[in-house]
């Protein structure tokens, strides 16, 4: 089963949507580690279920599922993930299949990134116009995230990145 996702239209969509110059920056589903090799952070990490082949210099490896983060809490001050997106009855290609809606994997890494990053830090996510962005952004709401949105406009799909302000409950 082949888990690596090669780098395409969304993956240089999300790269160039990302902040430059971060302190802590964490990419869950890293993949190959191509965004953050191209990423300016000053301490990067990557997690997946399944280690690339080669892990760029400067970046820190982490083998675990993105829907259960071992990192501390406020770690990251930015965390960005181009999760698989296309709806789907059941994962059969864990590279490309979300979930029924195409959010389901969306929304558990953005459960997981709100824990790690630190209040006022920045969660970055690419979905497909084939997802239920409606779904996403609903969620977004309901648990009070401010956000905004950028759309890619490719010939077959749209794609958008969702910028998410992280910020902690205050009671």
């Amino acid at each position: 089963m082949k888990l690596e996702y090669a780098p395409a239209e969304d993956t240089f969509a999300l790269l160039d949507s990302l902040p430059n110059n971060v302190s802590t920056a964490l990419e869950i589903g890293c993949g190959s580690c191509f965004i953050l090799a191209h990423l300016d952070a000053k301490y990067k990490v990557g997690c997946d279920i399944r280690k690339p082949a080669i892990v760029s210099s400067g970046i820190n490896f982490v083998l675990c599922d993105g829907r259960k983060l071992p990192f501390r809490q406020n770690s990251f001050q930015l965390a960005f993930f181009n999760p698989p997106y296309l709806p789907s009855k059941g994962i059969q290609d864990p590279a490309v299949d979300g979930g029924r809606g195409g959010v389901e994997i969306a929304l558990l890494f953005l459960t997981q990134s709100l824990d790690v990053t630190k209040d006022g830090g920045q969660i970055f996510t690419l979905l497909s116009s084939f997802s239920d962005l409606s779904l996403f952004r609903k969620t977004l709401i309901e648990l009070r995230l401010n956000f905004s949105e950028k759309r890619k406009r490719l010939f077959f799909e749209e794609l958008d990145v969702f910028k998410i302000y992280a910020r902690k409950n205050s009671g």
